[in-house]
């Protein structure tokens, strides 16, 4: 027998009222338990992150970033030069990637059109009715 279809004896929607609102129940506590543990996880990295360095890492960004001053290295200047020289010396493309991404360069993930946008093109292969509707749009923009 199929196991998720209404006409399984033991669906969520042939359950009675007082089961429903158990699962419900328990589903709604486990989710908001595993929001505060992502929230604890997102603040405790954000403190480990914010941590002094070790006088073993500052030594090596020291050597890899002379310039840089010694007082100013945390974990995330630590991390960051890491993930550049492992994208610049082993030719890592996920560290180049995170290189770029948190330098600011990200390729844009949405497209945006810019332009006139009253151009429209209908072809002749579309329906009376998708012509009118683009029309109309038009128009209302106008």
């Amino acid at each position: 027998m199929p196991r998720f279809t209404k006409e399984t004896p033991t669906a969520f929607q042939n359950l009675p009222e007082e089961t429903k609102r158990e699962i419900q129940r328990k589903g709604s506590k486990a989710g908001n338990e595993a929001k505060k543990r992502y929230k604890t996880m997102e603040a405790c990295m954000q403190y480990l992150l914010s941590l002094q360095a070790t006088d073993d890492e500052k030594e090596n960004v020291k050597k890899l970033f002379p310039d840089i001053d010694v007082d100013m290295i945390d974990k995330n200047l630590v991390l960051c030069s890491r993930q550049l020289q492992k994208g610049i010396a082993k030719g890592d493309t996920t560290a180049a990637s995170f290189v770029r991404d948190t330098s600011g360069q990200k390729p844009s993930d949405t497209v945006t059109l810019s332009g006139n946008s009253n151009v429209m093109y209908i072809t002749p292969d579309m329906d009376a009715k998708t012509q009118k509707h683009i029309e109309d749009m038009i128009k209302q923009d106008e």
